[in-house]
C-alpha cells in the first residue's frame, strides 16, 4: 500500500504499547519515502482517546516528538463509532449529538488529512 498511496494516515489510540507500534510503523513509511521520492506524505492522529485527559496530552506530547505531522483532530471514544456497524450505518447517517459530534471529529480530521497532501 505504502508503495501505492500519497497519504499515509497513522491512527494511535493514547497508550504505551500504541505509541510504541505507531515508531515501527513511521519506520516503514520512512523506508516507503526514501524509495517513492518523499511519497508518501505521512500524519499521525490520535484515536479513541478520551476528550481533554492527561493521557490525551501526553499522548498529543510523544507524537509530536517523532517528528511526524500530528493532525491536531481526534477521533474521540464514542459508543455510538463502536455501535454503527452494529446497526449498518455511519456516524454521519446516526442521529444524536454523539453522533453529530463524531461526524465533525471525522470531517476535521479529512479536512487536516487533505491539507498535509497539499503542503507537500
Amino acid at each position: 500500500i505504502l508503495a501505492r498511496c500519497d497519504l499515509a494516515l497513522v491512527p494511535c489510540q493514547p497508550s504505551g504499547l500504541d505509541l510504541h507500534s505507531s515508531h515501527k510503523i513511521l519506520r516503514f513509511i520512512k523506508h516507503a519515502t526514501e524509495l517513492r521520492d518523499g511519497r508518501p506524505s505521512s500524519a499521525l492522529f490520535l484515536s479513541r482517546v478520551t476528550k481533554g485527559t492527561v493521557l490525551e496530552r501526553e499522548a498529543r506530547e510523544a507524537l509530536k516528538a517523532t517528528g511526524t505531522k500530528l493532525i491536531s483532530a481526534a477521533v474521540y471514544q464514542r459508543q455510538c463509532i463502536a455501535d454503527a456497524p452494529g446497526q449498518q450505518s455511519t456516524v454521519f447517517q446516526m442521529s444524536g449529538k454523539a453522533a453529530t459530534d463524531a461526524a465533525a471529529d471525522f470531517e476535521t480530521l479529512f479536512k487536516e488529512a487533505l491539507e498535509v497532501i497539499n503542503v507537500r
